[in-house]
């Protein structure tokens, strides 16, 4: 029979590697979720306009809030609102309660309540999509 002062041992040694563990997996999760930023801008009522190289609109986005980081130039939007012009100018708009963007915006990210709503044009019938999440690459107009 092991004597009690043995299993002790062996208890506290298990519960040691337990929460050794548990910090370094939860500090790791948390880090990918919740990167380490460095505020870079504040706006409210921030309004984005993007223009072709013929002057006509391509995109328009207002939110109410907007911060903006220096990592990865991202940015966050609470209550982003747009409109989206394909290549062959068929607008679209796109509603949602949250969204962020990285690299500029060559990769968005919207969640919450996502509407996105084409009108009838030219051929096109009128669309409407609703989703929980979206992830958008405006340059190659996919999502």
């Amino acid at each position: 029979m092991i004597p009690k002062s043995i299993w002790l041992t062996l208890l506290f040694a298990v519960i040691i590697s337990l929460s050794i563990f548990a910090m370094i997996y939860f500090n790791s999760r948390h880090s990918i979720i919740h990167p380490p930023k460095t505020l870079n801008g504040f706006m409210r009522q921030a309004i984005y306009t993007a223009y072709t190289p013929e002057g006509k609109l391509r995109a328009y986005l207002k939110a109410p809030v907007m911060l903006h980081y220096a990592e990865e130039n991202s940015s966050y939007f609470e209550k982003p609102d747009a409109l989206i012009y394909t290549s062959k100018r068929i607008p679209w708009y796109v509603t949602s309660n949250y969204g962020i963007s990285k690299n500029g915006t060559n990769w968005v990210y919207l969640w919450g309540n996502v509407i996105i709503h084409q009108l009838t044009t030219g051929g096109h019938p009128d669309t409407k999509i609703t989703t929980t999440a979206l992830i958008i690459h405006p340059q190659t107009e996919t999502a």
